[in-house]
């Protein structure tokens, strides 16, 4: 299980963290979170608790900050299209840092912890990261190279399109 894509939509409502299974078993989520790091800080701003579901292998969880204003900026996406999701605790901006751990260890991470992004080449303010289909395995080391910054625009489908890894 790793970070697969963040966005910091234009919309705060509609901010997510998309979770990628990339293995040949399910995952239980049970304990799971994302941590978010804000503005280049080392202490957690804030952190969602994942909900006790079950995610497939080869599919994606959704973690939405607010379901309706998701919709409404993906309009093309379903968060029920995704193998799951979960509302709530995803906010920030594009130079924060997600973390997700099973609620011990951390598994995978988008940003550098205690680096604030501003003009660095990982900031994505106002845009969406997207990992590269090639990695299937998380890291607690980031990788820029792994990752592609686009601009936030309405999905219609795609490489870009959130719950579709």
């Amino acid at each position: 299980m790793f970070i697969s894509q963040v966005a910091d939509s234009v919309i705060t409502g509609a901010r997510f963290v998309e979770l990628f299974n990339a293995g040949a078993t399910p995952v239980d989520l049970t304990g799971y979170r994302i941590k978010v790091y804000g503005n280049g800080s080392t202490a957690l701003s804030h952190a969602a608790s994942l909900l006790a579901e079950t995610v497939a292998p080869c599919s994606t969880f959704l973690v939405v900050n607010d379901e309706v204003a998701f919709v409404g900026e993906y309009p093309n996406v379903s968060v029920a299209d995704a193998a799951g999701h979960s509302t709530g605790g995803i906010n920030g901006n594009g130079d924060d840092v997600c973390e997700l751990t099973d609620g011990t260890n951390a598994l995978a991470v988008c940003g550098v912890l205690g680096t604030d992004s501003p003009g660095q080449p990982w900031e994505y303010t106002d845009s969406i990261s997207t990992r590269s289909a090639s990695f299937v395995a998380g890291t607690t080391t980031f990788d820029v190279a792994q990752w592609t910054i686009t601009a936030d625009v309405a999905c219609v489908g795609g490489g870009d399109s959130p719950g579709t890894r």
